[in-house]
């Protein structure tokens, strides 16, 4: 398993607030679905992958008709807007893949039933987080976020899966398992949601907190030693620091391939909590 080098101190002058740790999923807003994956696909994708690598040691993966595998434990996920949902995990069972899959989710309350159907394209062993619009509202119309509870059972449903080549896979039949799910509620703007699917942040909100450590260094701490007024030093650090400045600063060096981010999963180190 990967692990990921995170840098964890914090400068003491200036230490990073709730909305610019999860100012991430800011970046995306007004993009069109085409130029935000080519832009920020894969930064988004490998920060979710070093998220799954963390949760690796956690097996408490369910398998429903060795097709697919979930976990019961769904995450509760606020941005930095206030805008909530609840999330379900989904992966192919080991050794296969899927053209698309096709789920429904079902949760009743107040003798009404609330149904999320889901369709999964290219999924593999890789795992997906889905938004559950229709259900979430049952844990997070309950009050405040640090209370949130889900009652009742899931009624899940696997309705289609085909192969690569568009058929359905072989010995294919309709499966379908009740449980009760915890509920995981995850940090403020650790998850966003984008073309359909939930992306864990954390690395990306860790390596804008790295940044802005180096910057409190070199502009801030270095002060004394470089004899330039600290003011004067302290304004620019300010400026630099802002959410704008550290966003255009970690985003141009992560476009695209996110070349940036890439090196870091693959040299190792440790990584974020899950």
């Amino acid at each position: 398993m990967l692990l990921l080098k995170i840098p964890h101190t914090r400068p003491a002058e200036k230490p990073l607030d709730k909305a610019s740790a999860a100012s991430v999923s800011g970046q995306f807003n007004g993009l069109t679905t085409k130029l935000g994956r080519r832009l920020f696909y894969d930064a988004l994708q490998l920060s979710t992958q070093a998220y799954w690598q963390q949760q690796a040691a956690l097996d408490d993966w369910c398998n429903l008709g060795n097709f697919i595998e979930y976990r019961t434990r769904l995450i509760a996920a606020t941005d930095e807007k206030g805008q909530s949902s609840l999330l379900i995990a989904v992966r192919a069972d080991r050794g296969r893949r899927f053209e698309r899959v096709r789920l429904s989710v079902t949760a009743k309350s107040a003798g009404q039933l609330h149904r999320d159907v889901l369709d999964i394209d290219n999924l593999g062993e890789q795992p997906v987080l889905l938004e559950l619009p229709r259900i979430g509202w049952l844990a997070f119309g309950q009050g405040q976020r640090e209370r949130l509870r889900f009652k009742g059972s899931v009624f899940l449903k696997l309705e289609e899966a085909l192969n690569m080549e568009g058929q359905p896979v072989d010995g294919f039949r309709k499966v379908a398992e009740i449980f009760r799910p915890s509920l995981a509620v995850a940090q403020v703007g650790e998850f966003v949601l984008r073309w359909g699917r939930g992306w864990n942040v954390a690395l990306l909100n860790e390596q804008k907190r790295g940044l802005q450590e180096r910057l409190y260094k070199r502009l801030v701490k270095s002060a004394g030693k470089l004899g330039r007024p600290l003011r004067a030093r302290r304004a620019i650090y300010n400026l630099m620091s802002s959410q704008s400045s550290l966003s255009f600063l970690f985003w141009r060096k992560n476009l695209g391939r996110a070349d940036q981010v890439r090196a870091l999963v693959a040299g190792g180190g440790p990584g974020p909590g899950a």
